[in-house]
């Protein structure tokens, strides 16, 4: 996936799912203030933090689109991260 898709289909879901980014690219230094991981994908802007109008926000929806994606979660006290979905 590119910049340009990943960025398309973070549009898309905020619009389609009612959802907000709080956090997308970030520098080193933000995101050590943060304390993101090293290698994180907000350094490359492949990853965002986005927040649900309303909670709960995992839906048969929302999985359905991140499945579609190729694109990957993690639900936080404060916000949902999404982020690429990297084989190894």
């Amino acid at each position: 996936m590119t910049k340009s898709e990943f960025d398309a289909a973070i549009f898309l879901l905020c619009q389609t799912l009612k959802c907000s980014v709080t956090s997308g690219f970030r520098t080193q230094k933000h995101n050590m203030y943060v304390g993101g991981h090293i290698k994180s994908q907000h350094l490359t802007g492949m990853a965002c933090d986005i927040i649900p109008d309303t909670w709960p926000a995992i839906t048969q929806e929302l999985l359905a689109y991140f499945k579609t994606n190729d694109l990957r979660f993690l639900i936080e006290k404060t916000h949902i991260h999404v982020y690429v979905y990297q084989s190894k």
